[in-house]
């Protein structure tokens, strides 16, 4: 790492200290507004978390995507992150996921700008409704991954919601812990890519699985 990476990391992760009980107090809300519009839906979920990036997390994503080159002005690095704060909502199963996507579709329905909706019972959250959902990863494998902003005390902070199934929590740790970690290696090696690769098919069979076990339990109860 050279003098000027150097410098631009202790100014961006100065920022991120800095603003950190803004950044808190917002995830906190964002859980709050998420989990009462959630409750009052026909969605099934299992648990809403919110997380402020730390500041570990901040440096190794600024070294590693150099974004000193990409985002000159490391005081406003932040406010460039869509994962600045990341809120997740839990659900049992991959069907649970796309009933979720689409009720904040219908809720988040008044057009704001690039692309952004917002509800008029939750006018400080704006989600990016327009994009094909789920989206593809590099890795080949879709997510249901949403950019979002949210304003509070006139700043306007960005944030990443995602839509997670039980199997796809699951594989996403497998992915963090082997792949995320070490791209480099895995990425050029084919082996590991297609045991991978046989491990989120087995984890979607299993999710398949359990929903038909399920089904089948709660018809018996009718």
């Amino acid at each position: 790492m050279n003098i000027k990476e150097f410098d631009y990391l202790e100014i961006a992760l100065k920022e991120l200290t800095d603003n950190k009980e803004v950044l808190l107090k917002s995830s906190m809300n964002l859980e709050k507004e998420f989990f009462n519009i959630l409750n009052e839906s026909y969605c099934d979920f299992s648990n809403i978390s919110c997380r402020v990036k730390s500041t570990e997390s901040l440096s190794e994503k600024i070294l590693r995507n150099h974004y000193y080159k990409r985002y000159p002005d490391a005081n406003k690095l932040i406010s460039k992150l869509s994962d600045l704060i990341g809120l997740r909502i839990e659900c049992r199963f991959g069907d649970d996921e796309k009933k979720i996507y689409r009720f904040l579709k219908k809720y988040f329905n008044k057009k704001a700008n690039d692309d952004f909706y917002f509800s008029d019972s939750s006018s400080n959250i704006f989600l990016k409704l327009s994009g094909k959902q789920p989206q593809k990863q590099r890795n080949g494998f879709t997510i249901y991954r949403i950019d979002g902003k949210y304003v509070y005390d006139n700043l306007v902070i960005p944030f990443e919601l995602q839509i997670k199934s039980l199997t796809n929590m699951f594989w996403s740790e497998i992915e963090h812990q082997i792949i995320y970690k070490n791209s480099n290696y895995v990425i050029e090696d084919k082996f590991l890519k297609d045991i991978m690769n046989s491990i989120k098919n087995n984890l979607t069979m299993i999710d398949n699985q359990l929903l038909t076990v399920l089904n089948h339990v709660e018809a018996k109860k009718i």
